[in-house]
């Protein structure tokens, strides 16, 4: 972001917080120092195992990071809808994505409202709702014998406590670690399993 670039914080706020997306346009690609100037000016960082602020992408070896973390952000697979920082204790509530150099092929984002589909789940489905609310599940990061080894407990779907109010969606069949933590003999670990994977 140039100093001639006028940002608008309210308005930026105001469709943040209506739509939960927003897209800002007039940003400069060249790298990401003008990204960064522009989170900074929103909000402060939360930093993560990777740090605060990162550039990853095929052929974007601007941290000389590319081959060293076993993640799928870091190829040209396609990748399912997906919640990030499943085994932080706690995952990012505002993420920032910024197209350096679009994608040779592929590289399309997929946006799911999780939290529309949740009440959707609540009401054509209060069962599987309440096993998403109630079951924690264990999601993990594992790199090999690096350090970068996190997980973390919790169910898909919490609740603000005493209240119907949905407070945060974590789904991620990427980093979920096998379903050794649940309390359920082999036929409900398997049913359970096949529940999450049909979301």
């Amino acid at each position: 972001m140039s100093k001639n670039t006028s940002f608008d914080f309210a308005l930026f706020a105001r469709l943040f917080i209506r739509f939960g997306v927003v897209a800002v346009h007039g940003v400069n690609s060249s790298d990401g120092r003008a990204t960064r100037e522009l989170c900074e000016s929103v909000s402060t960082f939360f930093g993560t195992i990777f740090g605060d602020f990162w550039t990853f992408g095929p052929g974007l070896d601007t941290q000389n990071e590319m081959e060293s973390h076993d993640d799928t952000a870091y190829g040209n697979d396609a990748i399912g809808p997906h919640t990030d920082g499943t085994y932080l204790d706690q995952p990012p509530g505002i993420q920032v994505f910024h197209c350096l150099r679009p994608a040779p092929r592929g590289g399309q984002t997929l946006l799911v409202d999780g939290f529309a589909v949740a009440e959707r789940l609540r009401t054509d489905s209060a069962d599987l709702f309440g096993a998403l609310n109630a079951t924690s599940v264990e999601h993990e990061y594992l790199e090999g014998d690096r350090f970068h080894c996190r997980a973390f407990r919790e169910p898909v779907i919490r609740q603000f406590p005493g209240t119907e109010k949905v407070a945060q969606i974590r789904f991620n069949p990427y980093d979920r670690a096998p379903m050794r933590t649940l309390k359920m003999d082999d036929g409900q670990r398997s049913a359970f399993g096949t529940k999450l994977n049909f979301i």
